[in-house]
Formats: structure tokens, C-alpha cells, sequence
């Protein structure tokens, strides 16, 4: 069973993002200790929206963040037999969502394609068009132009272009190694960035374990080999993430008569294009045991966030999760992460019932779903994201958003994030958490900057912090009170904390 993981921090962002351009890359930003609408890590917080004009709700839709702006585009309607082919601009910072004025060939209606932001282009590729053909179609978005402009392009060199996919991953490779198993790609052009795409439907209903580069300046495509003998199953509807210099598929789903949910998790090494399988997740207070499909997966720090997706029993239930979960890069585990509700709910839109749902697990056994796709959307709040499958997920100032997907009856309207915790970044983060780690009374000269950071970061569990302030009155160091500290000389020092273990992480807690 997985262990539950805690955060105890409060939400300490970056500060002073803006651009020269509209949709320019961040700047390096400075840290404030104290988020400015006052958010706590570990609660869920439901997504302002500040104009009335906003998209339609979507699932299956696509999603990429550049700067504080995020885009997005197509996705399935409430009506799942329509499409979209919208593009919509969200301002992280002001809250405003707009449609951006454009020029160029209309994309298609799609679901189910990938999106990417690489240099100064938007790329889209494949998807299902209008919900039933299988799409192998690209398209650029040059969004620095004004208007932005649509481009479709075609193949000129190299393999040629793959047959259409749905249910796909992509990701973008900065640069790509100069190894061995890369000289197909070298032979195109020696120094090349371009995406790296895995997995996927085809249009003769078979999963896929391909894995295709595509160069967006030399519009070509090359198939890779991987490297020995493992290798992942087929599968769609997985997630793909990038940590360091690998690729980490995680879930999904196979097909055929024998299709099977996925909650392996899988690792390649980008160099070598040699694959590692890691631990599954397994969940034993789910009925699935953590394989999912259609879920969302995101990187914060070194670790990989993974939430909801949709899951079958053996006699054709079907779950919906609203369950996060964590898996650390660097120690190789799982662990499920508790949250708290908004303080806020979201305004009234429609879902499936709320008497499908327990403890988040949206369950209903074969019978009883078919009788609920007879039955109207249910008008409801939320204060935490409901159970769903087809969302997007993206990190933006160490918070992780919930953005559309929808449940068995329809796309859902109700966008969340929860702040995540950070580690120190900056020598003044270090110096506050080392104080705060090892209980040190402070002088009435410490820097103003450490006593607001203090307020902020991380000192364990609510064991260790009852302790730490057990001690601190001990030594008669209070909040707000700063004392100079004397050793006594028999006391041997403090060995200073590496600044890699400043924040822990309990075994076993809920999220606060």
C-alpha cells in the first residue's frame, strides 16, 4: 500500500513574473514568503475567474503554459459526439480568459491530439477529428505573431509522416543527444531540437509503442529504436513526463478484446533510448489497486504528480478517481497525498450524481451505469475536483492546476489547483529553514527577510513541529520574540543540515 504523504508548508511562490512580451518566457523571478491571496499548500482552491467569458467545458483537450499565460485548445464537448477546435488564452495573472484574433487554416475539430510549445511555435498533432477519424495532421501556431497565425505543414524529408494516433504523449527535447541510437535523427540535421512522441491509437483500433522525433524546422519525421530488451506494453491514454535527461510513461490503457488498465511506470533514458520499468503505483484502498487510464501527471521539483483517470472492475463497473498521488524520482516511490477543501466552491454546473460517488470514488457497477446515461446532469458545487477522467494538469509558481475533463455525463466546469511545497531555493531560503530545523533562538538583529520566511517554510510533521516549538519556549525563543542564544560550552554544535534534507517528507499524515 502506498504511504500517505504530507505537506505542512504554506505556498511560498515566485513573485514578479511579467514579460517583455505577451507570451514571452518567465523571467528569473524573486521569492515571497507569503502567497498574495493567501493560499495553503495541501488545500485545494477553486480557480478564479474574473469575466463571464470563458471556454465551454472540455475534455480530452490540450493545454501548454508560456510565461503566465496558459493555451488552450479543441477537446470533447458535453455532447460527446462534438468537437472543438477553440483557442483560448487563460492570464494565470489577471485571472481573464480571451480568443486570441488569428489567421491561417482552420484546425479540425479534435480530441485526444498532443500540444507543445517548442522555440517560438505551438505544434498540435493528431487526435480525433470530429470524434471519428484518426488524425496524422500537424499544425503550427506562430503566437508571437500578431494576429497569431495557424499553419499546417506536411512532411518534407526524412521517413515521411506516421499513420494518424489518438491518445498519444509527447514531449520536448531541447536537445537531442548525440548517441549512437540518435544518428537517424543526426543524418536529418547534426543539431536539432524536436519532439519525441510515444505511444497512442491508430485508425485500425491497435495500441502502439513507437516511439517518433519530429523536427518542427526541418519538418521531418524519424521512427527510433529503442535500446535492449525491455520495453513497455502498447497503450493510450497513458501520460509522458520529462525529468532530467528521462522520459517517464506512466498507466494507460491496451486494446483489443483483452484490454487492460494500466499502473506500470516506466523510465527512458533519452541518451541511450534504453527503458527501465520502475515500482507500479499500487493503491490498496482503491479497487483497482492504481492502474488507470485518462489521468493527468505533471513535474514539480523531483517529483511526479499524478491525479484521477478512470479505471473498470472485472465485472465492467467503472470508477472515476479524484486521488493524487506523488512519486519521487529520486527515492523510486509512491506515496498518495491527502488534501483539504476549499475553503471556496465552485458555482453551480452540472455532473453526474453526487450518490455516485464515496470517499472521491466515483463507482457504479454495471447495471447502474447504464441507467445513469438516461439520466439528466445534476446541478452541484464542488470545494474539491470531482472525480474525472480526459483533464490537463500544469505546474505554475510550485502550484498544481486541474484544468476541464469530464465524468460519465458530461465535460465538468469546475477548475481547481492546490499549492504544492517547495524547497529552498536561494541561500536566505536555507539559512530560514535550517533555523526553523534546528529550533535557534534569534537575535534581535536577524534579517527581516528570514522572520518572513520562517512564517513559511516547512518543519516537519505536527509531532516535530510540536517539539520544535516545545523547545524554542524551552530556550525562550518565542514567535516574534528574538533572543540571543548561548551554548552552554559542554553542548557539542549542531551538525548542519545538508540543504537537500531541509524539507522532510513523513512517512504517513494528511495534507494541511
Amino acid at each position: 500500500m502506498s504511504p500517505t504523504y504530507t505537506m505542512l508548508q504554506h505556498d511560498v511562490p515566485q513573485s514578479g513574473v511579467g514579460c517583455h512580451s505577451p507570451y514571452g518566457e518567465p523571467p528569473s523571478a524573486t521569492i515571497s514568503p507569503i502567497d498574495p491571496v493567501g493560499k495553503q499548500v495541501g488545500r485545494w482552491c477553486a480557480m478564479a475567474y474574473k469575466e463571464s467569458a470563458r471556454p465551454p467545458p472540455v475534455s480530452g483537450h490540450t493545454t501548454v503554459v508560456i510565461g503566465d499565460k496558459v493555451f488552450q485548445f479543441g477537446g470533447l464537448l458535453s455532447e460527446v459526439t462534438l468537437c472543438s477546435n477553440e483557442l483560448w488564452v487563460y492570464s494565470l495573472e489577471t485571472q481573464q480568459w480571451s480568443r486570441p484574433p488569428w489567421t491561417g487554416p482552420t484546425p479540425p475539430r479534435v480530441f485526444g491530439h498532443t500540444m507543445v510549445h517548442i522555440r517560438d511555435v505551438i505544434v498540435i498533432y493528431g487526435g480525433k477529428e470530429s470524434g471519428n477519424s484518426t488524425s496524422n495532421r500537424v499544425f503550427l501556431l506562430r503566437y508571437l505573431e500578431s494576429p497569431m497565425m495557424w499553419e499546417e505543414v506536411t512532411a518534407t524529408d526524412g521517413w515521411g509522416a506516421p499513420m494518424g494516433r489518438w491518445g498519444h504523449s509527447a514531449l520536448v527535447m531541447e536537445k537531442v543527444p548525440m548517441t549512437q541510437p540518435w544518428g537517424p535523427v543526426h543524418k536529418q540535421k547534426p543539431d536539432v531540437q524536436g519532439i519525441l512522441f510515444f505511444g497512442g491509437m491508430t485508425p485500425f483500433g491497435d495500441a502502439v509503442d513507437d516511439l517518433l522525433f519530429f523536427d518542427p524546422t526541418a519538418l521531418s519525421w524519424t521512427k527510433l529504436e529503442p535500446q535492449g530488451p525491455l520495453r513497455p506494453a502498447p497503450r493510450r491514454r497513458h501520460t509522458a513526463v520529462q525529468h532530467k535527461n528521462k522520459m517517464y510513461v506512466f498507466g494507460g490503457l491496451t486494446c483489443g478484446h483483452g484490454r487492460e488498465f494500466l499502473g506500470d511506470l516506466w523510465a527512458l533514458d533519452m541518451h541511450t533510448l534504453q527503458w527501465e520499468c520502475l515500482p507500479a503505483l499500487k493503491d490498496e484502498s482503491c479497487y483497482h489497486h492504481g492502474a488507470r487510464t485518462g489521468h493527468v501527471a505533471a513535474v514539480h521539483e523531483d517529483s511526479m504528480w499524478v491525479f484521477g483517470g478512470y479505471a473498470e472492475l472485472p465485472d465492467k463497473g467503472k470508477i472515476l478517481m479524484s486521488d493524487l498521488h506523488r512519486f519521487d524520482f529520486e527515492q523510486k516511490v509512491w506515496s498518495k497525498v491527502d488534501c483539504t477543501s476549499s475553503s471556496e466552491s465552485v458555482p453551480s454546473h452540472d455532473h453526474e450524481h453526487p450518490a455516485a460517488e464515496s470517499d472521491g470514488i466515483s463507482y457504479m457497477d454495471h447495471l447502474t451505469f447504464q441507467a445513469n446515461q438516461r439520466v439528466p446532469p445534476f446541478r452541484r458545487t464542488c470545494t474539491t475536483p470531482h472525480a474525472r477522467t480526459m483533464a490537463t494538469a500544469f505546474v505554475y509558481n510550485s502550484r498544481l492546476f486541474i484544468n476541464g475533463g469530464r465524468d460519465r455525463k458530461t465535460a465538468v466546469a469546475c477548475d481547481f489547483f492546490v499549492p504544492l511545497p517547495r524547497r529552498p531555493r536561494t541561500l536566505m531560503d536555507f539559512a530560514a529553514q535550517y533555523i526553523v530545523d534546528h529550533c535557534i533562538p534569534c537575535a534581535g538583529g536577524i534579517p527581516s527577510e528570514v522572520q518572513d520566511l520562517l512564517s513559511g517554510l516547512h518543519t516537519g510533521s505536527m509531532h516535530e513541529r510540536r517539539v520544535g516549538e516545545q523547545a524554542m519556549k524551552a530556550r525562550g525563543c518565542h514567535p516574534g520574540h528574538h533572543q540571543q542564544h548561548h551554548r552552554h560550552p559542554s553542548t557539542p554544535p549542531t551538525t548542519p543540515q545538508h540543504p537537500s534534507t531541509a524539507l522532510r517528507t513523513p512517512s504517513s499524515s494528511s495534507l494541511h
